[in-house]
């Protein structure tokens, strides 16, 4: 009997421990689902991604929120061997694939972490309601490889400029969100970069060099975590 009250108050000292190191923050979570379209001179070509987005409110004191995503990039057959990957992220830290909705329905730049807009797209009301379209600054990064089986053989697509990388008739068309009850998708990046799933880190590794950015390599600059993220 003594040892099982001991177990009960040593166990409710440890949850009150957790719970002033811990408390509930307030959190918005959602699945959303990232479209891209690519005209095509034989039509329309669609390729998309469910992810799950998250936002805490609270738990980071240095900047207040912390941010976190599980799913995967878009993938688009492009035919002829090649394919169009719509990544996690941009190529600055500050646009990546959880920020996207919200700064996109706020029609604003930058870092956005506002409740009223969390609270939005978690219920896919007003503003988040139905399709979104993606404006030319929160676009993910577009890439290519030039062989799948080589991770250092990866591309940047400029948006502007298809024609470039897949002929002629190629065009961007739109990039659209929306919030879905969907699960997440699993499997279409893995299927063709099929060493993804043991590349651990950067696509080729850290030389240590220091460079300006614009000489720095795509593959120096890409992480594995920016086709498919895990947890």
């Amino acid at each position: 009997m003594k040892f099982l009250v001991l177990s009960i108050v040593v166990l409710a000292a440890l949850y009150g421990g957790y719970k002033l190191l811990f408390p509930n923050y307030p959190t918005y979570s959602w699945h959303q689902k990232m479209t891209v379209e690519v005209e095509t001179p034989d039509g329309i070509k669609t390729g998309s991604s469910v992810i799950s987005v998250k936002w805490v409110d609270g738990s980071n004191p240095a900047n207040r929120w912390n941010h976190y995503i599980r799913g995967e990039a878009v993938v688009i057959d492009m035919g002829d061997g090649g394919y169009l990957y719509a990544l996690l992220r941009g190529l600055s830290n500050q646009t990546n694939a959880s920020l996207m909705f919200a700064a996109a329905i706020s029609k604003r730049k930058g870092r956005v972490t506002d409740k009223k807009l969390f609270a939005e797209v978690v219920s896919k009301r007003d503003r988040a309601s139905g399709l979104v379209d993606l404006p030319d600054h929160l676009y993910p990064t577009l890439v290519t490889f030039e062989d799948i089986d080589t991770p250092t053989t990866v591309k940047i697509i400029e948006p502007h400029d298809f024609v470039k990388y897949f002929g002629e008739g190629m065009k961007l068309k739109r990039i659209t969100l929306e919030v879905v009850e969907a699960p997440l998708t699993w499997g279409r990046v893995e299927n063709i970069l099929t060493w993804i799933s043991g590349h651990k880190g950067r696509l080729r590794p850290y030389s240590g060099s220091l460079r300006p950015l614009a000489d720095v390599p795509l593959a120096d600059l890409l992480n594995s975590r920016d086709f498919r993220r895990t947890f």
